[in-house]
């Protein structure tokens, strides 16, 4: 694994080194975001000198939100758009700062848009993928037990994103923007990576365990109807799953705000449960050497890594919910946010030799 990482900037026919970057990329977010600070590279007269003289014509270029590629040792971690650019003149501390979203960033703004703007019997990946190809956003369809809609329309004025989760949440379903620009449209992991974290290896002093059982409940219950039919089993849909580690005397109900049966109604109980679960039990790692694992793969949301913390009581395979990629004057680290993997629709580690509190509902 290596630490230190040979960042550069590709944008406009241009190729920088900036001094400072942070790339983020998360779980259930469906673009990847960074920012760069380009500055000179030592406290000299003359290297401020060379940067002032070079920084009209980087500006110039940058200040026109050309396509760009972060780059980790020459390998893409971020394909998308400069989208913000802040420049600082001084004479002894001048610096130009960048911001940008990959590709996928696109179909966060942009509305929805299909003709005639209705699909019949098609399934949430092929709506989504003909409204992201409608904006030229690669797209990859990694779902599992997904729904076939009899009708589904677009709400005038959402954005693709906005369309996206309508159809994400009835299976269950998370997107997430990948290094290559596209978005991902999935349920569960996406992979796994190489090695692990270990306390007092690559495990650093600063991680920390949260329990939170605020969002946890004893029973979650989903209601809906169907589109059609008159009898009660129609128009009374109500199921429910039980988490039997929650001691709290808390019920939730879910109104479902499309159709549903009572097969979908039971699933998507079962995800509220689990999310919720999941997302009460969390590991925060935030100085792990290095972006990558030990087989060289940079950290990506979705993948699972296993986790072994005798202080924190953890000794299974966790999910990335988010990761940050940090490279300063300090060093090249990764902050990552790790969640049970079925907190993302995925199932339970093997080998999980964890303690009580890390208990998820059967």
């Amino acid at each position: 694994m290596t630490a230190f990482e040979h960042v550069t900037l590709v944008a406009g026919g241009l190729t920088l080194a900036p001094i400072e970057v942070r790339v983020s990329a998360s779980a259930s977010e469906p673009a990847r975001s960074f920012s760069a600070r380009l500055a000179p590279v030592e406290a000299s007269e003359a290297a401020t000198a060379r940067f002032l003289a070079g920084a009209p014509a980087i500006v110039e270029v940058l200040a026109q939100g050309p396509s760009c590629v972060v780059l980790a040792s020459g390998e893409p971690i971020l394909t998308g758009w400069i989208e913000r650019i802040r420049v600082k003149l001084s004479s002894t501390a001048p610096e130009i700062s960048v911001e940008g979203r990959s590709k996928s960033g696109v179909l966060v703004d942009a509305s929805a848009i299909h003709r005639p703007g209705e699909w019949r019997r098609a399934r949430p990946a092929k709506i989504l993928a003909d409204l992201a190809g409608a904006h030229g956003i690669p797209f990859v369809d990694r779902s599992s037990e997904s729904t076939e809609r009899r009708v589904w329309r677009i709400t005038q004025g959402e954005s693709v994103v906005s369309a996206g989760w309508r159809l994400a949440r009835v299976d269950g379903h998370l997107m997430t923007g990948a290094a290559d620009g596209s978005l991902i449209y999935y349920r569960g992991t996406l992979g796994a990576h190489a090695g692990g974290l270990i306390e007092g290896v690559t495990l650093g002093e600063d991680a920390e365990a949260t329990f939170d059982w605020s969002k946890r409940a004893q029973e979650t219950r989903v209601k809906g109807q169907r589109a059609s039919g008159w009898d009660r089993d129609d128009l009374e849909i109500d199921e429910a799953e039980t988490d039997d580690t929650v001691s709290r005397p808390v019920r939730r109900i879910v109104v479902a705000s499309e159709e549903i049966d009572p097969a979908l109604a039971r699933k998507r109980a079962r995800w509220h449960r689990d999310q919720a679960a999941g997302e009460g039990l969390k590991v925060s790692a935030p100085r792990c050497l290095g972006w990558r694992d030990e087989a060289g793969v940079p950290w990506a949301p979705g993948w699972t890594v296993w986790v072994e913390s005798p202080y924190l009581g953890v000794a299974e395979m966790l999910a990335i919910e988010a990761v940050e990629f940090i490279q300063t004057d300090q060093g090249t680290i990764s902050h990552l946010a790790l969640v049970d993997p079925r907190a993302i629709g995925g199932k339970k580690g093997k080998a999980g030799k964890s303690g009580k509190q890390w208990k998820m509902p059967k």
